[in-house]
């Protein structure tokens, strides 16, 4: 028949994209198809063609949820092509009621916007590396990449190039200009990019250029690029690690891995290089490449480290095992993905397209990954999906597991129920298994009724549950009884009673002969209608039953013999029913008895055939019901009766199988089976043919590589199966024997092969396999074991002083010859003496291989390095790296910088010089006067780590020389270079001198010194200040305030002398004297005092009086002078007077 499947409509309003053909609103539809059982489906993701080439299909989605991706196959029955077309394979009923909706994608929307390309001019300096980055807008980073730079000469630069070592341009499109010059200030460059989705081309808005500046003094590296980067790269790709600086002088690099928490210098080879400045070039990556990467970039002035995490994936691939299980329902299921490829990051595992929660039934595990399901229940089959994923790649696999065999289940069942007659009855049972099982109905135990009134159907859901039902129509008081469903299938059944009770009085319904087997139980019951029934028994000969005690019988109406016996229990038996109204009703029923075949035992035919003979093996039935048929089965496989095999019908009761000219291939169970209508009896025998023995595969000599795996064949056949033996020679020639001692890396199997695993040389010699059975054959065998030429010891390192004798050796085991030859690291040519006459090469040949011992007379620092010895012969070659080390006493400390100075102490640092191959242990530091000799200076010892040290109590404005030596275990290196440095100065610690002071007038004091000590000046004197104040202006309780103060300069003697005027005529001053430096005055001198001069009172006497004594004299009274104006002592005073009219006159 025809079904549809179903599809849904996919409704994509679209996105407005700036491009053109694609700059509108679209639908996207999938039609229904029609499809006929068993046949595929194609379902269709409809685009209009105007955007068909704009849009792809990212998935289908089933109303379940289950996703479906492009390129997948998932358990062979849904398929999605690259074009988005959904297959649906073997189409069946249940696929009719699912709906599938498409998804899908514009291809344009992300590049449905304007950007700029710029870039930016770089300074750098001459000598130094400039890198030039295309400037590109983070949004559109993943769709734009640089296609290549163009020179305004014109030449291209193209990515993954290196132009004679002058230019480099990454993947990403960065350019490297080394050894940049002046010359390369006035070239540009224009970046040019293309659009990944569109093809669109695009160059820099305008164009770039390096300005190369010229370096003043010394400057630390500073990096140019990322200082902590992650780099990825596919297995087998090629990348370039990111390292440039600059500074002055040009700085060098070096390139360190991390193994195992430890920095080791990158090995460098044909795969490993560096390029121009410090970039790192790995070609064809391997997966051990990944790992963190340290550039370590210095100069004398400083250093600076980059740090590149670099990851090396391998293309990631799943496999779901087993692809398609059955498992039975209460079983357990194991589904295990079988990963490969690097780095993977997560595993998810889905069912039908969800993704699959630990519970008490599922458990995930990760190594390896699998899950287990417990307890299969019928909602576990179905489609499963392992996806593995990383940072650049996702892949799945799918497989199916299907619901294996499962006894059925009831799911639904009727319940008794009791009714008057006329009404219609329906009895239904559900049930689930599979495969999917069929219900039958009885009546007491007997079928259905055939008759109108009784419908009895079932069908099968889309679920794959069993519905059947019997509907009674117009029931009657006859119909009453226990019913009974059944739903069986080959794994099991189940069944169900319950009584159907319709008030009547009693009715028997006619029963059918029944059939019993000797032997067996019988179960009858009495199939009774009518309610309500008082009771019911079963009568044979006018005795109600039980008579005996295999007899039992109960008020049900059920009837149980057991131990059925032709002779006492076959014949006819009533049962009897009677309702509480005393209404009976009788009915007979014939029980017939049936006995199956036995077959009388048969003799065992074991060691007593040999090939050629003839075989007869009989049988015969001891009872049983006539006809009975007889057939044959080999070892559980029908035996025909063709051939050399016969199959005879002696009589009624016996049959034989007849086997002429036996061989071994007759050796098996031979099995009779006896049948009747009865039952089924079988009896086996085993028969065996005794088989002189011979070989299958005969033993003989071999050859192995040591420590590869070898197996010594020897394999015999014959009856009874011999048994195979080795034993070894004693010695290394054939004759005495010893029983072979397996050690654990020999295994023998069953079929009589030894296998060495790893052989070694011990294990050669001469072997004898032997097959333990009478007349059985024996072999010698040689194995030879072949050594390759190897060494135990793949590595070392040895250390020695320089200037002394060293002799490397190398022991390489294998067989002889061996050829044996030396060479450095980096380097295909061999030593010898014609190399260097300081080289001597010696070897000896040893039991087990060969010594070669490389001397060089007189070592020197460029001998350190990886000498590599490499041995050769007929089976194998190897190599042995002995790293040699020149240690010697280290360089002088180098790049002596003072870093900070105070006026007592100074912050000095330097660079780690060679250490000459050994640890340095002290760095001695030696510091003194200018003035002095080394002899006398001071010495500070700090550790072989440290590169920065401060010196403290140094005296103030001093002058220094300052060296330093390193030492290690071999001695103490030559002294640096000589540092100068002269401390920063302080304020004097010391007053002036010698403060003296003379007043020269009344208005004038000339006050002279002399320097303060040279100790305490502490630097440059730049000259004095003088204070001086009135004596009268001093106070207690701060005695130095109030000073003016006047700056002198410093005389070329270093003391001073000036002269203070304008002071207060005849008063006494306190005056100091404070010496200063650029830091600032030290402590004042002691205070001494001096007076100015007297000079003429410069003020009137006060408050004169006049008093009239007489006529002719005049009393005088005044006061002295104000002291500010008194200008000494008071000796005296002169009174001038004069008659008023005298006084006008002379005016």
């Amino acid at each position: 028949y025809n079904f549809a499947v179903l599809g849904c409509f996919s409704l994509n309003s679209g996105q407005f994209v700036d491009l053109g053909v694609v700059n509108q609103k679209y639908t996207v539809q999938v039609h229904d198809e029609y499809v006929m059982t068993g046949n595929t489906a194609v379902l269709k993701c409809q685009v209009p063609s105007y955007m068909s080439d704009y849009v792809m299909v990212t998935a289908w989605v089933q109303d379940s949820g289950m996703h479906l991706y492009p390129n997948t196959d998932i358990g062979g029955k849904y398929t999605v092509l690259p074009n988005g077309d959904l297959y649906i394979n073997n189409a069946g009923p249940s696929d009719g009621f699912k709906t599938y909706t498409c998804r899908v994608v514009h291809k344009l929307t992300v590049v449905n916007q304007k950007y700029t390309v710029q870039v930016h001019d770089e300074y750098v300096m001459t000598g130094n590396t400039a890198v030039l980055k295309c400037q590109v807008p983070s949004y559109m980073s993943d769709y734009v990449m640089v296609t290549a730079w163009v020179q305004d000469s014109g030449m291209h630069l193209y990515p993954n190039t290196d132009i004679g070592g002058k230019y480099t341009v990454l993947p990403n499109g960065d350019l490297y200009i080394n050894n940049a010059g002046p010359s390369d200030g006035f070239k540009t460059y224009t970046c040019r990019v293309v659009h990944k989705l569109t093809g669109e081309m695009q160059v820099s808005a305008y164009p770039g250029r390096i300005i190369v500046t010229e370096p003043k003094g010394i400057v630390q590296p500073r990096i140019n690029v990322e200082k902590h980067s992650s780099r990825h790269v596919t297995l087998n790709g090629h990348i370039t690690l990111p390292c440039a600086a600059q500074g002055h002088p040009v700085p060098t690099y070096r390139w360190f891995k991390e193994e195992n928490e430890q920095l080791l210098p990158v090995q460098f080879s044909d795969r490993i290089t560096i390029l121009s400045a410090g970039l790192l070039k790995i070609h064809k990556a391997r997966l051990e490449d990944t790992g963190k990467y340290l550039c370590w970039v210095n100069n004398s002035a400083g250093e600076e480290t980059i740090q590149v995490m670099l990851t090396v994936s391998a293309p990631l691939t799943a496999h779901l095992q087993p692809q398609v299980q059955t498992v039975d329902v209460d079983r357990d299921a194991h589904l295990q993905c079988i990963v490969s490829g690097f780095p993977v990051q997560d595993i998810v595992w889905l069912h039908d397209g969800k993704p699959i929660l630990r519970d008490n039934r599922i458990e995930i595990h990760s190594e390896p990954p699998r899950i287990i399901i417990k307890r299969v229940q019928k909602d576990d089959q179905g489609m499963y999906q392992c996806l593995v994923t990383n940072d650049w790649e996702q892949i799945q696999s799918t497989a199916e597991l299907k619901l294996g065999d499962a006894s059925p289940e009831l799911l639904y069942w009727f319940s008794e129920q009791t009714l008057q007659p006329g009404p219609t009855v329906s009895l239904k049972c559900v049930a689930t298994g599979n495969p999917p099982p069929q219900f039958q109905w009885t009546l007491d135990g007997f079928p259905i009724p055939d008759s109108s009134r009784f419908l009895v159907g079932q069908y099968v859901t889309i679920h794959d549950d069993v519905i059947s039902h019997v509907n009674i129509s117009n029931v009657k008081d006859e119909d009453g009884g226990e019913y009974s469903c059944t739903a069986q299938n080959s794994i099991g059944k189940v069944s169900h009673s319950a009584k159907v009770n319709i008030y009547g009085p009693p009715f028997i319904r006619e029963m059918p002969k029944i059939t019993g087997v000797s032997g067996k139980d019988l179960v009858v019951k009495c199939p009774v209608a009518g309610y309500p029934i008082d009771k019911i028994h079963w009568e044979r000969d006018g005795q109600t039953l039980p008579i005996n005690r295999r007899q039992r019988a109960y008020a049900n109406g059920t009837l149980i013999i057991e131990q059925l016996q032709r002779l006492e229990d076959a014949g006819t038996y009533t049962c009897m029913a009677q309702s509480r109204e005393r209404q009976t009703a009788r009915r007979n029923v014939e029980i017939q008895v049936l006995v199956p075949p036995k077959i009388m035992p048969i003799q065992a035919m074991t060691n007593m055939l040999r090939e050629g003979m003839r075989a007869a093996i009989s049988c015969q039935i001891l009872e049983g019901d006539l006809p009975v048929s007889f057939r044959w089965e080999r070892n559980g496989k029908p035996v025909i009766g063709t051939g050399n095999e016969v199959i005879r019908r002696l009589d009624e009761y016996s049959a034989s199988l007849v086997v002429e000219h036996i061989s071994s291939e007759h050796s098996g169970n031979y099995s009779c089976i006896a049948s009747n209508v009865a039952g089924t009896e079988k009896f086996t025998v085993p028969l065996t043919v005794n088989v002189p023995p011979k070989w299958i595969i005969e033993p003989k000599d071999s050859a192995a590589q040591a420590g590869h795996d070898v197996m010594l064949l020897c394999e015999a056949d014959g009856y009874p199966k011999p048994v195979i033996t080795w034993k070894k020679a004693i010695g290394t020639s054939p004759g005495e024997y010893k029983d072979f001692l397996y050690e654990p890396n020999v295994i023998q199997y069953q079929n009589g092969t030894i296998h060495f695993k790893k052989v070694t040389k011990e294990s050669q010699g001469h072997f004898l396999c032997e097959a333990r059975m009478k007349l059985a054959p024996g072999k010698v065998i040689f194995l030879k074991v072949n050594v390759a030429a190897h060494f135990a010891t793949k590595s070392k390192q040895i250390f020695i002083a320089r200037g002394k004798q060293v002799h490397i050796q190398c022991n390489v085991q294998g067989d002889t010859p061996i050829d044996l030859k030396w060479r450095i690291q980096n380097s295909q040519q061999h030593l010898d003496e014609s190399i260097d006459a300081r080289y001597t090469i010696r070897e000896q040949t040893l039991d087990d291989g060969m010594v070669s011992e490389l001397g060089i007379s007189h070592t020197y620092r460029q001998d350190t390095g990886m000498y590599i010895c490499q041995a050769s012969n007929a089976f194998g070659q190897d190599e042995m790296t002995i790293h040699l080390i020149v240690q010697e006493v280290p360089e002088p400390p180098k790049n002596l910088r003072i870093n900070a100075q105070q006026s007592r102490s100074l912050q000095l640092s330097w660079s780690t010089p060679f250490a000459g191959n050994s640890p340095i242990e002290e760095f001695h530091v030696q510091y003194k006067f200018i003035a002095d000799t080394w002899q006398t200076s001071e010495r500070i010892t700090v550790s072989g780590s440290q590169t920065v040290i401060t010196i403290s109590n140094l005296k103030p404005a001093k002058t220094y020389h300052i060296r330093m030596a390193a030492e290690n275990k071999l001695g103490a290196s030559d002294f640096s270079e000589v540092v100068q440095v002269t401390t920063l100065e302080e304020v004097p610690s010391g007053p002036p001198l010698n403060v003296r002071g003379e007043a020269r007038s009344s208005t004038e004091i000339f006050v002279s010194w002399e320097a303060p000590e040279v100790d305490h000046r502490n630097g440059n004197l730049l000259g004095y200040y003088v204070g001086y104040q009135m004596a009268s202006m001093r106070t207690e309780v701060n005695p130095t305030q109030g000073y003016n103060f006047k700056t002198v300069e410093v005389r070329s003697h270093f003391g001073g002398e000036t002269s203070l005027v304008a002071l207060n005529k005849f008063t006494q001053y306190h005056i100091i004297v404070q010496a200063y430096t650029s830091q600032g005055s030290g402590p004042q001198s002691e205070e001494i005092l001096v007076n100015t001069l007297e000079d003429v009172p410069t003020s009137p006497p006060e408050s004169p009086k006049c008093d009239v004594l007489s006529s002719t004299s005049i009393y005088i009274t005044w006061s002295p002078p104000s002291v500010d104006g008194q200008n000494g002592k008071i000796k005296g005073y002169k009174v001038s007077y004069i008659s008023v009219e005298d006084l006008y006159e002379r005016d």
